[in-house]
């Protein structure tokens, strides 16, 4: 990846850009540079609207909210394209309360409510391992290989 250098012309443009008040991602697009380049080349700058902290706009709080119970990968791989990383996204969720899960569909030691198969009317012998939230058919197997075992009923 070859780094290019700003000209003096590009750097009056964004100077200009940044006096109109033209939204980052406008002089992005004037400049040929990506959102991020100007966004730190007006923070070297010293330009006052080079705020790294871009308010949310509706839209991606809606987007965030349809996110709610997935994964945070999910939420990321949607929001990313919004110009949003990882934990902007998990703090935002957490003010809006939208709970995203990790991987294994935990979020802050809290399990996510799933529907189990029987809730859903579908019969079958499978059941739900309370300790990881996996789906089991054999406990044995389960047991060998998580070291999980069936809770007793109550």
């Amino acid at each position: 990846m070859q780094l290019r250098r700003w000209t003096g012309a590009q750097i009056a443009e964004l100077r200009k850009g940044v006096a109109a008040s033209v939204p980052v991602d406008d002089l992005a697009e004037q400049l040929g540079r990506t959102r991020r380049a100007v966004e730190n080349m007006m923070c070297r700058l010293g330009l006052d609207s080079a705020s790294k902290w871009r308010r949310w706009s509706a839209r991606e709080d809606a987007l965030l909210r349809r996110q709610g119970g997935r994964t945070i990968r999910e939420a990321v791989a949607v929001l990313g394209r919004c110009g949003r990383n990882r934990k902007a996204i998990t703090a935002r969720a957490r003010v809006l309360g939208v709970q995203l899960c990790d991987a294994r569909g935990l979020h802050r030691g809290t399990a996510v409510v799933r529907s189990t198969p029987s809730e859903l009317g579908i019969r079958t012998r499978i059941e739900w391992c309370p300790q990881c939230h996996a789906p089991v058919s054999n406990w044995q197997e389960h047991h060998a290989r998580m070291g999980h075992r069936r809770p007793v009923a109550a």
